[in-house]
């Protein structure tokens, strides 16, 4: 779903900046405007389905026990760790193994260290002002919502929804009561550690509710 969303709106963004290119007298300008919408529209994407994407590629990792070995006359069947989304296959054997390597861990490092890093980047490198610019008017929204001096506050807010979608997925393994746990240790890292921050700038209205 989030490729189909991003795919139809690059189209429209494409059609959009054919036509406007072609009443402009300047098509290089207008050509680097469009790029920028194009980018600013998978970033939107991406980060609306964030939670979504998250919880498949941790579920790749999700494995649960079955049958604990047994003395006869019973018999076990069932014996390892089995995938959460497809019980029938025992984790890390076959194409399961495979998934997870293959997919799985280049996944995870691009949406828990690639995308935080690179939004990070883009913000320290332009803290000489630059980044309120109209140039970059359509990356917006990963900012504008901060005070200036907390501007990378957008990089906490990955983390700790990746920390968030990892416990609740993982917390099967682990059983309801460490998986209540580990909530309540996160939600006090959230608002109890890093609560005294408050980055978000007052005149925006509506931030604090919204996000």
């Amino acid at each position: 779903m989030p490729l189909a969303i991003m795919l139809v709106l690059s189209m429209y963004e494409m059609l959009v900046g054919v036509f406007k290119l072609a009443r402009r007298n300047h098509p290089r300008a207008a050509v680097r405007q469009q790029l920028h919408k194009l980018t600013a529209t998978s970033i939107i994407v991406l980060t609306t389905f964030l939670p979504q994407l998250l919880r498949a590629v941790f579920g790749l990792f999700a494995c649960v026990p079955l049958d604990a070995p047994v003395s006869a006359p019973y018999e076990a069947k069932a014996v390892g760790t089995f995938w959460v989304s497809h019980m029938s296959q025992q984790c890390w054997q076959g194409y399961h193994k495979a998934l997870a390597l293959g997919a799985g861990i280049p996944l995870v490092l691009l949406l828990c260290v690639v995308w935080p890093g690179s939004v990070l980047v883009f913000i320290l490198r332009r803290r000489d002002g630059s980044l309120y610019s109209s140039e970059l008017r359509h990356y917006s929204f990963l900012f504008s919502m901060y005070k200036p001096s907390a501007a990378w506050w957008e990089i906490v807010v990955i983390v700790q929804l990746s920390v968030l979608v990892a416990i609740n997925v993982f917390a099967v393994r682990l059983g309801a009561y460490f998986g209540c746990l580990m909530l309540v240790a996160a939600f006090f890292v959230v608002f109890v550690l890093l609560g005294w921050r408050k980055p978000y700038d007052s005149t925006v209205t509506g931030t604090v509710a919204t996000r």
